[in-house]
């Protein structure tokens, strides 16, 4: 019989070995590596404004007056659940020291002890609750509000509460995030400050190092009844940030209540480097002669001279709409604006019976070489009236310095114009008649051009002036454009009042092109003028369409036009 032999330095049985060694040789020599080590918790705490660190709370407390009459020592953490109240929005965390400082009862408090408890506010945010404010509509929270505005902090509401302001309005002098938290806040008879310019501001900045103010998810309510409290110069305005780089409204609304005061909205002083104004909604149902919703004004300023221009102003997804007797929207001022404004709405319900408005004011009353662009994208305008108080216009354009320059787009917008005069109505003060000698044609573009709009209008699509002495004032000189737009109007689509005793007056630049044009009354009249006139008018494939029948002529005058006209 064959023995077997068998080797105990067979491969397999080494690499088994080698393996063993190994194992025992990691183990001896780098046994720290598989150490249990002591973890600790403090990396999760939340920290203290002073750069320590708290475990969690070992105080609980319901209320502030608990804390204040709470045996407590130097060192403690307390938590409460509530200000006045447990859960009213007001619970916070307080650390407990030895500090002599004088107690304000909003970040610190002196205990009855004689210690000092001190709010220790989450992260970088403040809570106005935490400070004391009610929130119940009625109490005045202006003192808690501001204090957290100067806080240094992000501020915050409470969910969905009432705030009131009654002893101040709100300065904001600082780069801040607020965040309103769908809260509102109101303003009403009560509401004291009604004497200086910057007390009539609800909300105002006022500081030129100012980065970036940023105002979220925040209603204010302006429920002022009393008549004439404000009128003339002594006028209320909402929010006036001025002096500031960057300002951003988003989901920031206000609504005023009818009354006869001069109240407006947003009130733009200055310039700015950016202004973004989001899915915003402002209201203004006065029925006052002054007060509108949205101004901006790049007049200069002595103090901060290098803050006039508007560089970027970008509105999208915002409302305007109200019954008062200013403008929804007005520009001007003596530097260079540029804005865009995209899928929002302009509406105006007219109802102040005394001298009638724009919808929408461009003019500059205040220097030269000065430029505005204006673009309205995808938005809607609507001019209405209650008990026959309508608008004279829905855009005007007046008081042109020479070298002036307006740029005015409204591309694919939805127009319903039922107004006193015309859809553009251009115009020159009879006080400055003598810009119109000095104004030189800018041929590269039109003042006014309407692209791809869906228009209606119940009276004339473009007019000039009409309002003034024709002995002494002047007529400016239209300067519009039509294109591939859809226009239905009740009279003629263009009226040039010129007077032979005109002092100054511009020959009128028109262009429709490519446009589908209904005139419900004025049967073919695309173009009608009184006296003597030179115009220059660019018509082309266009189709016109009359109420009861297709005119055989499309361009009507009183007068013959001198100036170059081109018809397909």
């Amino acid at each position: 019989m064959t023995q077997k032999y068998y080797c105990i330095f067979s491969p397999y049985r080494i690499c088994f070995i080698v393996t063993i060694l190994f194992s025992f040789f990691i183990l001896f020599t780098n046994s720290s590596t598989i150490k249990c080590t002591n973890i600790s918790f403090s990396a999760f705490a939340d920290p203290f404004t002073d750069g320590t660190t708290m475990e969690p709370s070992t105080i609980s407390l319901q209320t502030v007056d608990d804390l204040l009459t709470s045996n407590v020592k130097e060192g403690d953490i307390v938590s409460t659940s509530g200000f006045y109240k447990a859960n009213d929005g007001g619970g916070a965390i307080y650390r407990i020291t030895s500090s002599n400082a004088p107690a304000d009862n909003m970040f610190s408090f002196k205990l009855k002890n004689g210690l000092s408890a001190n709010l220790q506010p989450s992260g970088n945010n403040i809570i106005v609750d935490q400070l004391g404010a009610k929130a119940d509509g009625h109490s005045d929270d202006a003192p808690y509000l501001q204090a957290a505005l100067n806080s240094g902090y992000n501020v915050s509401l409470s969910e969905n509460k009432s705030y009131r302001l009654i002893s101040n309005g709100l300065v904001i002098n600082r780069n801040l995030n607020f965040d309103g938290k769908n809260s509102t806040i109101t303003v009403g008879n009560d509401y004291a400050p009604i004497s200086s310019e910057f007390e009539k501001r609800i909300i105002r900045t006022d500081n030129l190092s100012h980065d970036l103010v940023q105002l979220n998810n925040l209603n204010i309510r302006v429920e002022i009844t009393d008549s004439m409290r404000y009128s003339g110069d002594n006028y209320l305005c909402v929010i006036q940030p001025t002096f500031i780089n960057n300002v951003e409204l988003n989901n920031f609304n206000i609504y005023i209540t009818e009354s006869q005061n001069s109240i407006t909205a947003f009130w733009m002083d200055f310039g700015c480097n950016k202004l973004l104004l989001n899915n915003c909604t402002f209201v203004n149902n006065t029925t006052f002669k002054e007060g509108g919703i949205l101004f901006f004004n790049s007049r200069n300023d002595t103090k901060y001279n290098n803050y006039n221009a508007f560089k970027n102003i970008h509105i999208k997804d915002c409302n305007f709409t109200g019954t008062c007797g200013d403008e929804v929207l007005a520009i001007w001022g003596p530097n260079d604006i540029n804005a865009a404004i995209e899928n929002s709405s302009f509406i105006l319900n007219r109802a102040y019976t005394g001298n009638s408005s724009r919808l929408i004011n461009i003019s500059n009353t205040e220097n030269t070489n000065t430029t505005y662009n204006v673009k309205f994208i995808g938005c809607t305008f609507q001019c209405s009236s209650v008990n026959n108080q309508h608008c004279d216009s829905l855009v005007g354009i007046g008081t042109l310095y020479p070298s002036t320059k307006i740029n005015t787009r409204f591309a694919n917008c939805n127009i319903n114009a039922n107004v006193k005069d015309c859809l553009v109505h251009f115009a020159v003060l009879p006080t400055k008649p003598d810009y119109i000698t000095k104004f030189s044609r800018i041929n590269d573009h039109y003042t006014i051009q309407f692209h791809g709009c869906d228009i209606t209008c119940n009276k004339t699509l473009v007019g000039s002036n009409s309002s003034y002495d024709p002995t002494s004032g002047a007529n400016w000189a239209i300067d519009c454009s039509f294109t591939n737009s859809k226009i239905k109007c009740n009279h003629c689509a263009v009226f040039l009042q010129y007077y032979t005793t005109t002092k100054y007056y511009y020959e009128p630049r028109l262009e429709f092109i490519n446009n589908i044009i209904t005139i419900e009354n004025y049967i073919g009249t695309i173009y009608k003028t009184t006296n003597s006139a030179t115009a220059d008018i660019k018509y082309e494939n266009n189709t016109v369409n009359g109420k009861k029948n297709t005119p055989s002529v499309v361009l009507r005058y009183n007068a013959t036009p001198t100036g170059a006209i081109s018809q397909t």
